[in-house]
């Protein structure tokens, strides 16, 4: 049998169909084949794996750790008793012993050993021409010493001319010319009429007592009478010595 003109026409469609798949395919730069084959090899896409959301940050302040109490620190037994009410008043009396009052500069004491130091200075100034102790005149000084004290006397002569001693009389007036005998035993410096030169130095110790009124002289005769002598009281009323000067 003959084919009929359907079939060609069907052949032909079908022809074309083949025709054109094979020109879509050369454009892409393979066959249909192996655009298949491609497609079989491709390797497969993995599954993505869900991530768990992250947890918000927290907006809340965070809260203090608590602060640790201070532990008080051991305190000093004194410190203890002022604080349950011992005063002042009620305190002990202090071990310090007192200090000589007055012109320190000229006398210090040692209450523990019942001691007064005195500096006696000869032609301490110019003041009188030079005829004065300590910078003093005509009784203007007074030392005071407790009865029963040891008198330490550091005497010097800062007179660059004349001769001076001391000595300690019982007080008297008229004043002597010259030195006469002592008001306290061994309360003298050497060669009392010749005196020590100038810029010599001696010392000489006593005990004051009895309890009285004295005086200090140079016994270099004329020198008392021009002036040149100061006050010594020996007393049962204070505990320490005392130097004072006549305002």
């Amino acid at each position: 049998m003959m084919p009929t003109t359907a079939y060609f026409v069907r052949r032909r469609r079908s022809v074309s169909i083949t025709l054109l798949t094979a020109l879509l395919a050369c454009s892409r730069g393979q066959t249909p084949r192996a655009e298949a084959a491609a497609a079989d090899s491709a390797p497969a896409q993995p599954t993505p794996t869900p991530v768990a959301a992250a947890a918000p940050e927290s907006t809340a302040a965070p809260t203090p750790a608590p602060t640790p109490k201070p532990v008080p620190a051991a305190r000093h037994p004194a410190a203890a008793s002022a604080s349950i009410g011992v005063s002042a008043a009620t305190a002990p009396p202090s071990n310090t012993p007192p200090a000589a009052k007055g012109d320190t500069g000229f006398v210090q004491s040692n209450p523990a050993t019942r001691t007064a130091t005195f500096k006696l200075v000869a032609g301490y100034t110019p003041l009188n021409g030079a005829l004065n102790f300590d910078g003093y005149r005509d009784g203007d000084l007074t030392l005071t010493v407790p009865t029963g004290w040891t008198v330490v006397v550091y005497f010097s002569n800062h007179d660059g001319m004349l001769a001076h001693s001391a000595e300690v009389i019982a007080e008297q007036h008229p004043l002597p010319a010259a030195s006469v005998p002592a008001g306290i035993a061994r309360a003298y410096s050497n060669r009392l009429d010749e005196g020590i030169p100038p810029q010599a130095s001696e010392s000489f110790r006593f005990t004051a007592q009895p309890a009285g009124s004295y005086l200090i002289i140079c016994g270099v005769p004329g020198h008392a009478l021009a002036g040149m002598w100061i006050r010594l009281v020996v007393s049962d009323e204070v505990i320490v010595p005392e130097v004072r000067s006549k305002e």
